[in-house]
């Protein structure tokens, strides 16, 4: 028998009308046929959130069409619609049947792909496919797959990197150390020597090892450069994990209102992630914001022109100056009162993380001005070594550059450690007491340092009772900022030979005078175990490269209305069914919903997520139909 049933079914007993915009009709051919048109609307039910048709109607009204009670009463009720149960029900499940065996990649290939090509309003593009279908690999699924936790694993790729990308994101969440990056440290790390020069004695002073004879001791002084490249380290372990977090992207051309407004909607909306971040400025961009330095030495304008990080350096100082000389301007003065520059100067202040978003969003609301910006430790080292050689000219005047800079001199002079003080022993012979911290490979070589990886940089963590070298490892260690780390070690090269001979004295009883007297003994002891050959850290610095975001993703979603005011046209059911967007860090893709930034469970795409789920809630769903 032939099965007819109408595009429109017209029910006079409810007094309403349902459709799925089309005529089916089903007759024997259409068993275990792809082009069955009872195949046709499962397939485009299963589509519809992730698609360019305007399939709509069959995810609004399909449910009815599987409901055989339903459609026997619709029968009776539509004059030309021939039906017999039966016979549609054998047609419903062959075409579900053919549908949950099909593989996976024939039904992309065959039912997907032809819907994307050429379309401009696709929530899902062909790229997108694309990354799915490189997820599955090689492996032979069938749609129904998509229905069990394991099969669904399967098609996730999380049997290769769900577990490491799981593990990743809760550490990134609780913001703990992701350890296991330590076993792959070992690419990521280069040294290179950057001071050398030998000191007359450096090796210890002069001792006296026979009464009234000194000895030098010639050394050599060593220092090295390790930088840790935690950014490429991270972005491997992320891409091996099946993570492509979004990195620190800035909505261009922010204004400050849009920098308020972004952060009001996060304020509303636990769940809004802000959409734009700092944005460090240049110093071409200051320039053509036509802000004056106060402290901009002419012997530093071109090193900084030159140099990133100084110039980074020079901007925050001269921001903070700027604001304190300026900030009585804002007070009793509304946000709207305030002219482009003034507003300017606050955008620049949040850009350069002087000052954040929340004090900005205060003021703007209750008028509660920022307070004055410090100079922290760092920028005051900094200007005092620059501005220290013209305020102290041998037999002249200081030369400073300007009244600012005296008047700046007098308040940093004095208050500043001259170096910084770290007591961080990073390796020590055999021959010291702190032979157990070992970051190097051993036996040293001090013209190819190498570091003995994670083993290594364990070491230092155990000993270091300071606890500094623990604060190191764990900003090296954290997926929620990635850069650059840069260590500087300091040693004082002795040769074997001097070596063994001041054990030598150790090992003699102890004599009245020479190298075994009790005052040499002790100078011996204190060399070997803290001087010679024992690597300490004097500096340790850090540049953030980005900061990845890592959170779960959110599947895509139809947005449903309940309770209806008035009557709803297709127009309507049309905005209600399809996804909606809202702003967000990663901009909105072709009416695809919302997703939260960063990873996912272990995917190659945040698409593929977006669509294998939806696939997986759909066929759900249209198995509940047929089951109920």
């Amino acid at each position: 028998m032939t099965i007819i049933i109408p595009s429109r079914l017209v029910l006079d007993k409810q007094n309403s009308a349902i459709t799925l915009g089309e005529t089916i009709r089903l007759d024997s051919s259409d068993i275990g046929s792809t082009s069955s048109p009872m195949f046709r609307l499962m397939v485009k039910f299963l589509l519809n959130p992730v698609s360019s048709g305007s399939y709509n109607n069959v995810e609004r009204n399909l449910s009815k069409y599987l409901d055989y009670e339903f459609m026997q009463e619709a029968s009776e009720e539509t004059s030309d619609m021939e039906y017999d149960e039966a016979e549609y029900k054998k047609y419903v499940n062959d075409a579900y049947k053919l549908l949950s065996e099909m593989d996976i990649q024939t039904f992309l290939d065959e039912h997907v792909k032809p819907k994307l090509s050429g379309s401009r309003i696709a929530n899902f593009s062909q790229s997108d496919l694309d990354a799915v279908i490189r997820n599955l690999g090689n492996e032979e699924l069938p749609m129904k797959d998509y229905l069990t936790s394991s099969g669904f694993n399967k098609i996730m790729g999380t049997r290769k990197t769900g577990d490491k990308s799981r593990k990743i994101r809760n550490i990134a969440e609780s913001k703990a150390m992701y350890e296991d990056a330590l076993d792959e440290i070992d690419d990521y790390i280069e040294i290179s020597e950057i001071k050398r020069g030998e000191k007359k004695g450096g090796a210890g002073g002069y001792l006296t090892t026979v009464d009234g004879v000194t000895e030098k001791r010639p050394a050599t002084i060593i220092e090295y450069k390790i930088v840790i490249d935690t950014e490429k380290m991270f972005k491997d372990i992320f891409e091996d994990a099946g993570i492509e977090p979004r990195i620190d992207i800035r909505k261009a051309e922010a204004t400050l209102e849009d920098v308020i407004d972004d952060y009001s909607k996060s304020l509303k909306d636990d769940s809004y992630n802000l959409e734009i971040n700092p944005d460090m400025p240049t110093l071409e961009d200051l320039r053509e914001s036509g802000f004056d330095f106060i402290w901009f030495p002419k012997d530093l304008v071109e090193k900084a022109l030159k140099d990133s990080e100084l110039a980074e350096k020079i901007i925050k100082i001269n921001m903070k100056l700027i604001w304190n000389e300026d900030r009585k301007e804002y007070e009793g003065v509304p946000f709207d009162a305030l002219d482009d520059k003034e507003k300017e100067l606050l955008l620049l202040l949040y850009n350069t993380n002087i000052i954040k978003v929340d004090s900005l969003y205060k003021y703007v609301t209750n008028e509660i001005v920022p307070s004055n910006r410090n100079l922290n430790q760092l920028e005051k080292k900094f200007l005092k070594e620059e501005i220290e050689p013209r305020a102290k000219k041998q037999d002249t005047e200081p030369s400073f550059e300007n009244e600012f800079e005296q008047e700046l001199w007098s308040k940093i002079n004095d208050k500043v450690r001259l170096e910084r003080k770290m007591d961080i022993i990073l390796h020590a012979p055999d021959e010291s007491k702190h032979n157990e911290t070992k970051l190097f490979v051993t036996p040293i070589n001090y013209n190819k340092l190498k570091v003995n990886g994670k083993e290594g940089l364990l070491s230092v963590k155990r000993n270091d009772s300071s606890k500094e070298f623990h604060s190191i490892i764990k900003q090296i260690l954290s997926p929620n900022d990635i850069g650059i780390h840069t260590l500087t070690t300091r040693v004082i090269q002795v040769d074997d030979p001097y070596v063994k001979l001041a054990e030598s004295y150790l090992n003699k009883p102890t004599m009245p005078s020479g190298g075994s007297s009790a005052d040499n003994k002790k100078r011996f002891t204190e060399l070997l175990d803290e001087t010679w050959n024992v690597f300490r850290l004097i500096d340790a610095e850090y540049k953030s490269k980005g900061r990845p975001f890592l959170s779960n993703i959110t599947e895509i979603t139809p947005q449903k209305v309940s309770k209806p005011e008035r009557s709803l046209t297709d127009v309507d059911y049309d905005r209600m069914d399809k996804p909606l967007t809202r702003p967000g860090k990663n901009p909105p893709t072709q009416g695809q919903s919302r997703v939260k930034e960063g990873g996912q469970v272990a995917l190659i795409s945040v698409q593929s997520r977006v669509f294998n789920s939806s696939l997986k809630r759909q066929l759900r769903r249209l198995r509940r139909y047929l089951d109920e």
